[in-house]
């Protein structure tokens, strides 16, 4: 899932936060956070998650008011921004800032600095 949690301008530069981190360019929510429920203590979902395909995802992206997303692999991510002809030059976990898995220190946010070639 492609998530941008907030976006600043800074001069001629963006800068995306994750939770706990600024970071310049794209940051992606992991597939943690699609497959637990809110209390992030249980599994009770698998992989991809797709709110065209599931009723039940589709229906509580509505009622959040979250905005349509779909699940992605971080491979996925990670070769789609390599295949689009960027390079990837820096990256880095981060948690959601709070939650179960931010207390058990479980990565729920990836952050990618990517460069166009060319």
């Amino acid at each position: 899932m492609i998530l941008i949690k907030k976006s600043l301008t800074s001069s001629n530069r963006d800068i995306v936060l994750t939770p706990t981190k600024p970071v310049p360019h794209s940051c992606f929510s992991t597939s943690y956070n699609d497959i637990v429920d809110d209390d992030e203590k249980c599994i009770v979902r698998g992989l991809p998650v797709d709110p065209t395909l599931d009723k039940e995802v589709a229906h509580q992206i509505i009622d959040g008011d979250w905005g349509i997303q779909f699940s992605h692999t971080v491979a996925e991510v990670l070769l789609a921004t390599l295949e689009a002809g960027f390079s990837i030059d820096d990256l880095y976990e981060d948690t959601n800032g709070e939650g179960r898995l931010h207390e058990l220190n479980i990565p729920s946010m990836l952050a990618v600095k990517a460069t166009k070639i060319g």
